[in-house]
Order: structure tokens, then sequence, then C-alpha cells
């Protein structure tokens, strides 16, 4: 009990620094806030229930531990903000685009959404889970499927980056929710999702209860996504509660498991920090022996033999878990604290750097807490060369433009 009331003093003391410092609630800096609630609360209160499945649920030497190091995080991310952080808002782009070039993107993606809704709805997560296909059945086509919600995610970051939020972008955002829904996959939803009502909260005047209403509804549909997959007889409650229950334990439960190794000594020393370096390189090569030697996925194979239960046996990720794999007990507040200094810098150059800011924000801002870096990074890479690509297309035509005429004029 002692490390929960810790840990809850350190979330009084990161609402007074986003008191202190005016961070609105539609902020990179609340995302962390929520998803270190969900991370932490949910395993403890699990801690009191019957989880004989599970036996690590039940230990509370580990999930005191965990409470601790999150705690300590969490003063470590606030005490970074309160010292650097200075509010800047999100310019409006230099060049307004016409409506009209706007409904030109849109007409062009609208066959990309085709085509990623067919193949979600063949080959989309909710397939794979339900067991309706295996990884096998869908050979490559899983990959492809991936790849194209990537590029159509892409396309609707470089409209925000174009023209902010108006009519067309609106339905490119709609477009996305209903490929979420085929799909059931949230983590790439999820993201944009936050960026859209960020850029919303940041056009208007002030942030309305609209604002908040509308991302509510937003979170909202990304847990009806995953409910409506569930069967059985359980309530429609039931099941939309389930995702929060599952999503905050299952994914907590890795962090337990390394936390559970290094008090038990079934690791074998740490990555030292390598697979945020190197890993995410790895991950962006093909298929093959030199990617599957990851740093992080080999310290997991090596602990694997003495920990209760298999690795993350559900999936999902919480970063402690990679950060005491890098550093033990160190790692948690140090990564951290390096996140935050990240996320302060990227702030203060957003309108700077828009275009690596909106991608950044709608990948890795919101990402990190729940994945590994590796995977957070090579999501972000890849719809960065997208944009970057549509961005490079863009400054050509205007290039060639401008120089045909003046080099008529010259030929005159």
């Amino acid at each position: 009990m002692i490390a929960f009331i810790f840990f809850g003093c350190s979330l009084l003391f990161l609402l007074h620094v986003s008191r202190a410092k005016a961070i609105e609630a539609l902020s990179l800096y609340w995302v962390f806030i929520v998803f270190q609630c969900l991370y932490n609360v949910a395993p403890w209160a699990a801690s009191f229930v019957d989880t004989s499945a599970l036996s690590l649920l039940s230990d509370h030497a580990v999930i005191e531990t965990q409470l601790t190091l999150s705690a300590i995080s969490n003063f470590c991310f606030g005490a970074v903000f309160l010292t650097f952080y200075k509010r800047t808002p999100l310019a409006a782009p230099s060049s307004r685009a016409s409506l009209r070039s706007g409904r030109n993107i849109f007409i062009l993606a609208f066959p990309v959404f085709l085509l990623t809704f067919a193949l979600c709805a063949k080959y989309g997560w909710n397939q794979f889970a339900t067991g309706v296909e295996s990884a096998d059945d869908q050979g490559g086509m899983f990959t492809v499927t991936a790849y194209a919600k990537h590029f159509f995610i892409a396309i609707y970051i470089y409209y925000l980056y174009r023209f902010r939020l108006n009519r067309w972008a609106w339905i490119l955002f709609l477009q996305n929710a209903i490929v979420m829904f085929i799909d059931g996959a949230r983590t790439t939803f999820f993201p944009i999702a936050f960026l859209t009502f960020f850029i919303y909260a940041s056009q208007q005047v002030r942030a309305t209860k609209k604002v908040y209403i509308l991302a509510a509804l937003a979170i909202f549909s990304t847990i009806a996504a995953r409910a409506i997959i569930f069967t059985g007889n359980s309530t429609a409650l039931q099941k939309l509660v389930a995702p929060v229950v599952v999503e905050g334990t299952m994914g907590a439960y890795p962090s337990l498991q390394t936390i559970y190794a290094v008090q038990h000594h079934a690791n074998d020393g740490y990555t030292y920090g390598a697979s945020y370096i190197v890993d995410p390189l790895l991950l962006l090569l093909p298929k093959g022996g030199l990617r599957q030697s990851q740093f992080l996925k080999s310290w997991e194979q090596k602990i694997n033999a003495g920990i209760p239960d298999e690795f993350a046996p559900m999936g999902g990720f919480y970063y402690v878990a990679e950060a005491v794999a890098a550093f033990s007990y160190l790692g948690p507040p140090l990564i951290t604290t390096l996140f935050a200094a990240l996320m302060v810098w990227m702030e203060s150059v957003k309108n700077r750097h828009r275009l690596v800011y909106f991608v950044w924000a709608g990948n890795i801002g919101v990402l990190f807490v729940k994945t590994n870096f590796a995977n957070a990074f090579k999501i972000f890479a890849t719809q960065l060369l997208i944009v970057l690509l549509f961005a490079g297309i863009r400054r050509y035509r205007l290039f060639m433009a401008a120089s045909v005429p003046a080099l008529t004029q010259a030929q005159l």
C-alpha cells in the first residue's frame, strides 16, 4: 500500500506541473499520465482478486516494485517539464493551400482507402486475433496490410501538415476510423486520433467542451473496436470494460516479468541501451537472421526459463519492461528522463519542423509508453519516409512549375 500511495503522490506532482506550466489536457504530457495510471493501477487492482492463471498478478512484491519505479519515473518526468518546458502554440501553415488542392489529395487517397479497407477485412488484426486466419495462412499479406495502413495514415498526416483540419481532413479521419473498426488494431489509429484533436484544439480560440467530447468519443471508438470481437454471454458494458482491463494488466505483465527476473537473478546481464539504438535499425531490415538478433528479443528469450508464464503471454508491452532490461532499476527513471527531454525539445521546435513533429506526435509521442521502442521507431520511420516522399514530389512540381516559365522567357 505504501508503494501505491507513493505512486499517487507522483501523480499529484504531475498534476501540479501541468497546472504550473499551463499544459493542456490534449497534450502528449497527459497521454503519458493516462498510460502511467493504466499500466500501474490495473495490475495493482488485479492483485486483490483471484488471478491464479497469471501468478505475477498476485505477487505483491513485484507489483510494489513496479509502482515504486513508476513513481520515481513520474517525478523525473515532471521535473524535466517543470524546469525546461515552455508552452509553444501550434502555428498555422506558412502558406494556405486552396480547398480545391485538398480535395484533389482526398480524391487521390480514396483508392488507397478502398484497398486498405479490403486488405484489413481479409488480413486484418481481427482475422488473426480471432483465429479465423493464422499467421501461416496469411503469409506475407499480413505485412502488406500493415504497410497499406501506414501508407493511408501517412496520407492523412501529410494532409494535416498541408491544410490542417477542414472538411476533407475530417472525412479522411473518418475513413481511418472505419479501417480501425474493420481491422481491429488500435495501435496505429489512437496516435492519429490524438494528433487530430490536438490540432483541432489548437485551431480554436480556446479548447471548448466540444473538443474534449469529440476526443472522448474517438477514444471510446478505439475501445469499442476491440470490444466487438469479444464473444460469449458478457453484457455490452462488460465487453467495453474488458479491453481496458486486459490492456492494463497484460500490457504491464512484461514489466512485472522483467522485474521478477531481476529479483530472482533469472537474467544474464542487461541490454545496456542497445535495444534503443541497435534494435530500431535491425527492425528496418528485411526478415532474416540479422533482424532476429535484436537485443531486447534475445534478453526476453534468456529470461523465459526463469520466469512464470511465457514472456508477454497475451501481447502488450509497457516501456518499464524495456527500461529495466536495459539498466535494471536505474532504467525506468533514466529512460523516462530522456524521453521527457525529447518531448520538451520536440514541443519547442514543432513550428520549425512541423512535418517531423506531426509524424512524431502521431507515433512515438503516443506509442512510446505502450510498445517497445524499436516497434514505435519502425512505425515512425515508415510513415515519415512516405510523408517526406509526398513533400518531395510537391517541391519537385513547384520547382518545375517555376522553372519552365523562366526557361521559356530566357529562350525568347
